[in-house]
This record gives C-alpha cells, sequence and structure tokens, in this order.
C-alpha cells in the first residue's frame, strides 16, 4: 500500500477521465488497484508499479469498451455522475463536451492528456510511465491540445493565438 498511497488522488482523477460513459469510476479503481496487488510479486521492481498500475487501469477498460460495444459520439449528458462532479447543473454539460472531444483523440494523445492536464504528473512522470522520451509526450500534448481546440471550437485559438492553448484548455480542466 505504501506503493499507492502517494498516487491515489492523481490515480483516481485518471480514472475519472478515462472511465466516463464506459463504467464507474469506482469500479476501476477497485478493480485496478485489486489487479495490481495481486499480481504484485511479479513486479520486477518498485519503480514500475505505476506504469503498471495505469497500464491496468487502461486494459480494463479496454476490455469494458471490447465486451459493451460502446460508442463515444453520442450525446447524453446523464451519464455523469453527482458522485463524481461536484458541479452546479449548468456546468455539466461542459464537462460531458469535454470528455467526448476527449474520447474522439487517438487513445496516446487522450492518455497523455489526461495524465497530464487532469492527473497532474509532470512529462518527466508521463514518460516514464510509458517508457517513451519526454519530447514524444511533449508532441502528443501538443498534438493533442490541437485536436481539441478543434473539436470544442475555441476560434480565439485557432485565429489569433494570443493566449497558449495549454492554458484556455486548462480551464477546461479546472
Amino acid at each position: 500500500m505504501d506503493l499507492y498511497t502517494p498516487h491515489h488522488e492523481a490515480f483516481v482523477r485518471f480514472c475519472t477521465a478515462k472511465a466516463y460513459r464506459v463504467m464507474e469510476v469506482e469500479d476501476l479503481v477497485n478493480d485496478s488497484i485489486l489487479a495490481v496487488f495481486q499480481k504484485l510479486d511479479h513486479l520486477k521492481n518498485d519503480q514500475a508499479f505505476l506504469s503498471y498500475l495505469f497500464s491496468t487501469a487502461s486494459n480494463i477498460l479496454k476490455n469494458e469498451i471490447r465486451r459493451k460495444k460502446i460508442i463515444f459520439f453520442q450525446p447524453d449528458y446523464q451519464h455523469i455522475s453527482d458522485k463524481t462532479f461536484i458541479l452546479a447543473e449548468d456546468e455539466k454539460p461542459d464537462i460531458a463536451v469535454l470528455y467526448q472531444a476527449l474520447n474522439q483523440l487517438p487513445e496516446n494523445q487522450k492518455e497523455a492528456i489526461i495524465l497530464y492536464e487532469i492527473s497532474g504528473y509532470k512529462i518527466k512522470e508521463i514518460a516514464a510511465l510509458h517508457h517513451t522520451s519526454e519530447e514524444l509526450i511533449r508532441q502528443r500534448l501538443s498534438r493533442g491540445r490541437k485536436k481539441l481546440a478543434e473539436l470544442l471550437h475555441i476560434p480565439e485559438i485557432q485565429q489569433a493565438n494570443k493566449q497558449p492553448l495549454s492554458r484556455v484548455l486548462t480551464s477546461f480542466f479546472v
């Protein structure tokens, strides 16, 4: 449990973003933790724990999507759980639009944005999780942000470019 505790909040935020319209957040967190701790003795070192945890959650979600044959492009705001978000009623559609846009991104860009913007991990940590370079993570973040801006119809970013895209998109994530 010592390995998991420092990453609990970030992991729950990751699961919240990833599980949207697929399964309950609590189920994903619990299933992931259970699966990881059942195989904990197979880990070669403690540094692999975090990567294994996030990979397990992603794999559980992929299996659930395959099992349910989920299609993400149908607008439906009722799946936003009051337990997950403490928002005013008029803010819920904004979150739904954001998650619908996130679900339209390629998986590697979506995961990079969720880990960086929502879970709060640093680029260096994300690169270590994915066993790749920091530059590739920056590229995924940049491409993902641009695609999100298109999907969310943020004209001031696409035209004037007065504010960095990350700053405008951060307002969605906060």
